[in-house]
């Protein structure tokens, strides 16, 4: 039996995003991480096992931009771009 392995993927909806952006992973990642485009961290969450795929950021006190959400997978770290309009 071949042992195949599931890649590791976050995405980000809606994306562009106003008031909460939702982000699914396909497998457990311990910790998401949001940060602006000067780097400031804007959120950290670390994820429980049970928590589930789908997490909820509350967004609406943030001002429009980009920002970069940042999943840390077993096998490194994943960056997807997301914009607030």
């Amino acid at each position: 039996m071949e042992n195949t392995q599931i890649p590791a993927r976050a995405t980000i909806f809606p994306n562009p995003a106003d008031q909460f952006v939702h982000v699914t992973i396909s497998i457990y990642a311990p910790l998401i991480e949001i940060f602006d485009a000067t780097g400031r961290q804007m959120e950290i969450r670390k994820i429980n096992e049970d928590e589930g795929s789908l997490i909820r950021f509350e967004t609406k006190n943030w001002p429009a931009g980009i920002y970069f959400v940042r999943t840390r997978f077993g096998s490194g770290p994943a960056t997807t771009k997301l914009v607030l309009e």
